[in-house]
Formats: structure tokens, C-alpha cells, sequence
């Protein structure tokens, strides 16, 4: 039993690290600032667009766009109060 539950723990942490390091490595400093260009250059780009010329996903611009430049729709910047 115990050694099925430190497989287990093993395969789990084996995962996590994987994931952290792919998200390390799409959301890194060098691609945010890529994705910051792309979108001062040209303020017109779709997502996809900018996923496509960068060669990471829509997810990953996405996020890019929302948590590391702090950047809104402009729909949903009209639709603020304040």
C-alpha cells in the first residue's frame, strides 16, 4: 500500500513540475514581451493572429494579455463605470 502511494506521489509531482515548466516557458519574459509588441504595432490583431506569430496558443495569449499586461476588451472597457 505504501508503496503504491509513493508512486503515486512521485507521478503527480512528475506532472506538476512538467506543467509548471511549460507554463514557464510559453508565459516567459522574452514571450510577453513579444506579445506586447505584436499588440503596440498593431492594435487590430485577434488573438489568433497574435497566437499564430507567435507560435504559442490562444490560451497562453490570452492569459499573456489578461494577467501579465493587464490589458481589457475594449468592449469591456466602455461598458466600466467609473
Amino acid at each position: 500500500m505504501v508503496r503504491n502511494y509513493r508512486t503515486f506521489l512521485s507521478v503527480v509531482l512528475r506532472i506538476t513540475e512538467s506543467k509548471c515548466s511549460v507554463l514557464r516557458c510559453t508565459r516567459s519574459g522574452d514571450t510577453i514581451a513579444r506579445v506586447e509588441q505584436m499588440v503596440m504595432e498593431d492594435r487590430r490583431l485577434t488573438v489568433k493572429q497574435i497566437a499564430a506569430n507567435a507560435g504559442i496558443s490562444v490560451g497562453s495569449v490570452d492569459t499573456i494579455l489578461h494577467d501579465d499586461l493587464k490589458r481589457r476588451n475594449h468592449a469591456q472597457s466602455c461598458l466600466q463605470i467609473g
